[in-house]
């Protein structure tokens, strides 16, 4: 199978907008829920503001 230069970025376009499309999707799914449950919005956000003082407000790999 060989690829010449446009199947090669048609390619790499259709993974790069799979990958973008499924994650996009995934967070407005998120969000719309968390918008659904106020209670839980607000853990999250506190959650959230703990794990950010742990780590000196930084957002690190350890803190997500």
């Amino acid at each position: 199978l060989e690829f010449d230069g446009d199947d090669f970025v048609a390619q790499c376009y259709a993974f790069l907008l799979a990958g973008f499309e499924t994650s996009a999707t995934t967070l407005a799914f998120a969000l719309y829920e968390l918008s659904l449950q106020p209670d839980i919005q607000h853990t999250l956000r506190e959650e959230i503001t703990q794990t950010l003082k742990e780590h000196d407000q930084q957002v690190t790999y350890e803190g997500i």
